[in-house]
């Protein structure tokens, strides 16, 4: 489930609720520290949000299948 404005992160809560993924996408610090608590709160095994810096994840490695994707595409 892909949530592109989580806010205070209830949808994300339900969809974790349901065993259902979620990303969820927010400009708003404070709106994302009040999402993270909640969700956080769930003591879940995994963690919702990454804590480092997204600009240092932009790097996309090429996995086997990715070359038969482009040439398919066309690109």
């Amino acid at each position: 489930m892909l949530d592109p404005f989580i806010g205070s992160g209830t949808t994300a809560i339900a969809a974790m609720q349901l065993g259902r993924r979620c990303i969820g996408i927010e400009m708003s610090p404070a709106y994302f520290q009040v999402a993270k608590q909640r969700t956080d709160a769930l003591q879940l095994p995994m963690p919702l949000f990454l804590e480092n810096d997204p600009a240092e994840n932009n790097q996309h490695v090429m996995d086997e299948g990715d070359n038969e994707y482009y040439e398919s595409v066309g690109t």
